[in-house]
Parts: structure tokens; C-alpha cells; sequence
């Protein structure tokens, strides 16, 4: 594969099956070691936005301000790969190699949709510069509101006494 393009994202990146019902295969590194074979979609959201995609994929809620990456794996073939927060030194890299039955698609923000071919690959890393937010309150109460207001996060109707 050849270098397409680099971009900064705010929300997430997704990496997919392109060709409908064909399995394909990817492999991914964390710093250079191979830490998981995925056959369906990825998702690497960020915990300044995509909470919703990654929570409806079973992924971790995690607070804007902590330092991650976090891997969110949608419809794994193994049960082993569950969602991981990984720290921001990371660098992931996800190939589809050159034995893959099908090329792969990769999304970005949710917007810019790439195919991906047999050798070609994605690198996941922590930018440098972060993203600053407005608050209306402090960081840790909108974040928390935004959760109980948006998904009913940990609401629960309570119970009439017998």
C-alpha cells in the first residue's frame, strides 16, 4: 500500500468489511506487535466524542479528559477481543493483508470513507495537541449530565414499596 493522506479527528474511525457479507481479514499492532486478528469492523473512538456508536458496540464509556485510545471491536469472530482503552503513547496499525479475501473500508469522523486494499493499512495515534472544550458547568458534570440527559446513563425508575 501506498501513504494516502493524514488527518485530525475528533470522533472516531472505523474500519469495515466494503464488500457486504464477505469476510475479511485484518490484522492489528499495538507498537509494532501483532495483538489481534479481527474478521468483521473495528471501531477507535476517542473519549471526546463517538460515545454513543462505541457504547451501542458494547465499547467503554470513558471521560474526555483521560489520555486514551480506546479499540472497540464490533461483532468480533473471537471472544477474546473485547473493548480496550489503551494510553495515548500507543501506536496501532491495522493492515489488510495481502491474503484477505475482500478489500476493507475505513471511515473517518463518520465522513471521509476510504477503500482500503489488499496491503494497505491505517495508523492510529494520539495527537499531540488536544482538543479543548467549552463547559458550561466544570469538564466532569456536563460530561456526566450529557450521559444521564442523552442515554438514561444509569437511570432507573425506582420501585414502589411493597
Amino acid at each position: 500500500g501506498s501513504f494516502l493522506f493524514s488527518s485530525y479527528l475528533c470522533f472516531h474511525i472505523l474500519m469495515e468489511q466494503s464488500v457486504f457479507f464477505s469476510i475479511k481479514l485484518c490484522f492489528g499492532f499495538w507498537n509494532n506487535q501483532h495483538y489481534n486478528t479481527m474478521l468483521y469492523s473495528c471501531q477507535f473512538p476517542s473519549p471526546t466524542g463517538s460515545t454513543a456508536y462505541s457504547m451501542a458496540a458494547g465499547g467503554s464509556v470513558v471521560h474526555p479528559a483521560v489520555p486514551a485510545i480506546l479499540v472497540t471491536p464490533i461483532c468480533p469472530h473471537v471472544l477474546s477481543f473485547r473493548p480496550m482503552v489503551l494510553p495515548d503513547h500507543v501506536v496501532l496499525r491495522c493492515y489488510v493483508p495481502d491474503d484477505a479475501r475482500s478489500d476493507a473500508c475505513v471511515a473517518f469522523d463518520g465522513k471521509y470513507r476510504r477503500e482500503l486494499h489488499r496491503g494497505d493499512s491505517v495508523q492510529v495515534q494520539m495527537s499531540v495537541h488536544p482538543l479543548p472544550t467549552i463547559n458550561r458547568e466544570d469538564h466532569s458534570s456536563d460530561w456526566l449530565n450529557g450521559l444521564k440527559r442523552n442515554f438514561n446513563f444509569n437511570t432507573r425508575a425506582r420501585q414502589r414499596p411493597l
